[in-house]
């Protein structure tokens, strides 16, 4: 993916946006090696990850009253080597959350039947060198909105040579997800809270509207294509206060403070990677705009590492579609903004989905 979140913020004459891709960690899977063995496939601590497993629960924001999922993915990075007896299994949070589905991305996949319990798993059998699998979990939550979903934990065990040595060794592999914040029900008429996220098989659900208590809104349109191998397809859209690093872009691309919460969007890339339509409005206009709303740019974070500061963030004035050259890697504004109320603004804005992860498709 090519960075957590897709944000917009709101500042002299400007709006950021935030497009969201994943709130999962990049895993760059490296490749190599003659033998399935740890020697490659390794384990990291703090966080937990190791460097053949991807782990991740999307959306990172879900409503109470919908449905998550947790994806566990192996690729097997010794590149002549056939990983044997491969189990995928997921750890549950030990409160909070409930398997509703199970499934893989192989067909003749074994996988845990319900009634499930707090741990489930996938027999994936032989995966050859290079080969990637995936287990998919659809997950509820009983949590309330305020609440934090703990972390997931994702397990790999598979067979390996010992350097054909005639004996084989079991390796069993770790990677954790992040932790999922609970936010309010989305209504039956599609009206969240300040934030909403859910996962769903149905396109004409995946819409759903925002608003936060000044009045501000971050509203996705039914989502026009499915992201490809997922048994549902995440979505996350809403508003919350802008980080210290994206205080820190607004300070030094306009000189002040961002003047409104950051507006964000996620979802993974669509088939043949489709745009939504994220429409975001501001009650108002910030005072030191000139020409009112007419007048007023929308601007969007990237993702700028610096030495010593991975988190530097620049922000970027989005273009009209079509303009060229495009300094968004995956926005741009359907059309001139429009008038919000009495005194606000409002956006259309097309936005692409995020990868999952730097190297694999689902």
């Amino acid at each position: 993916m090519r960075r957590p979140n897709h944000r917009v913020s709101f500042g002299l004459g400007i709006l950021g946006l935030v497009a969201a891709g994943t709130a999962a960690a990049f895993l760059a899977l490296a490749s190599g090696g003659n033998a399935a063995s740890n020697n490659t496939c390794a384990q990291g601590v703090n966080p937990t990850q190791a460097n053949c497993l991807f782990v991740s629960a999307v959306p990172n924001v879900l409503s109470a009253n919908k449905t998550g999922l947790l994806i566990v993915r192996f690729k097997n990075i010794f590149a002549n080597a056939t990983a044997t007896h491969t189990v995928l299994t997921a750890t549950l949070p030990s409160t909070g959350a409930s398997v509703s589905s199970i499934s893989a991305s192989n067909s003749g996949v074994t996988c845990s039947q319900p009634p499930f319990g707090l741990t489930v798993s996938c027999n994936f059998g032989s995966v050859p060198g290079g080969g990637v699998v995936s287990m998919y979990v659809q997950y509820t939550t009983s949590l309330s909105a305020g609440s934090t979903l703990g972390a997931f934990k994702g397990f790999v065990g598979f067979d390996e040579s010992n350097n054909n040595t005639g004996t084989t060794t079991n390796d069993t592999f770790e990677t954790d997800s992040g932790t999922t914040s609970i936010v309010g029900p989305i209504s039956s008429t599609d009206q969240g809270a300040d934030q909403g996220g859910l996962c769903t098989g149905t396109l004409s659900a995946t819409g759903f509207k925002t608003t936060n208590g000044n009045g501000q809104q971050a509203n996705i349109g039914d989502l026009p294509a499915s992201a490809p191998g997922l048994p549902c397809t995440p979505v996350s859209v809403g508003t919350t206060a802008p980080s210290a690093e994206e205080q820190a872009a607004c300070m030094a691309r306009l000189g002040v403070s961002c003047p409104a919460d950051t507006a964000y969007v996620f979802f993974p890339v669509l088939a043949n990677n489709a745009a939504a339509v994220l429409t975001v409005n501001y009650p108002t206009v910030p005072s030191f705009v000139t020409g009112g709303w007419k007048n007023t740019p929308l601007f969007e974070f990237l993702s700028d590492p610096q030495p010593g500061d991975p988190g530097h963030l620049t922000l970027i004035q989005l273009v009209k579609c079509g303009f060229t050259p495009n300094p968004s890697p995956d926005s741009c504004l359907l059309g001139d903004p429009k008038k919000f109320g009495s005194q606000g603004v409002s956006f259309s804005v097309s936005v692409t989905g995020s990868l999952l992860d730097g190297r694999l498709s689902p």
